[in-house]
């Protein structure tokens, strides 16, 4: 069950995302941190856009405004911030993982 945080951006569990990448369900995974921390491990599937240059580069990773988004970082500081500036570009199902730190499966490296 997907709940909102206090920002106004919908949030998904562990579980959820895990359950979803199992289902093989399509959406797509960015991974806002540095290319620096991507390289130490990252969730299978991910895509490294880091912030910052995630304005410049958000709309070629994901063109489509409509599809499913979810969005992850260290800490959960610059997903969160990262989805509201989707949101105000007009991308419409966007949701915010949070931490990796979160993450009890499997790391690509």
């Amino acid at each position: 069950m997907f709940f909102w945080n206090k920002n106004g951006v919908q949030k998904i569990t562990p579980r959820e995302l895990k359950e979803m990448m199992d289902n093989k369900e399509k959406f797509t995974l960015i991974d806002v941190r540095t290319p620096q921390e991507f390289a130490t491990g990252y969730i299978p599937g991910a895509k490294n856009v880091p912030t910052t240059s995630f304005m410049d580069k958000i709309e070629k990773v994901a063109p489509k405004k409509d599809a499913l988004i979810v969005i992850y970082c260290q800490s959960g500081m610059r997903s969160a911030q990262a989805a509201r500036a989707m949101i105000q570009l007009g991308y419409t199902n966007v949701k915010n993982f949070g931490a990796i730190m979160n993450w009890r499966h499997e790391l690509k490296r």
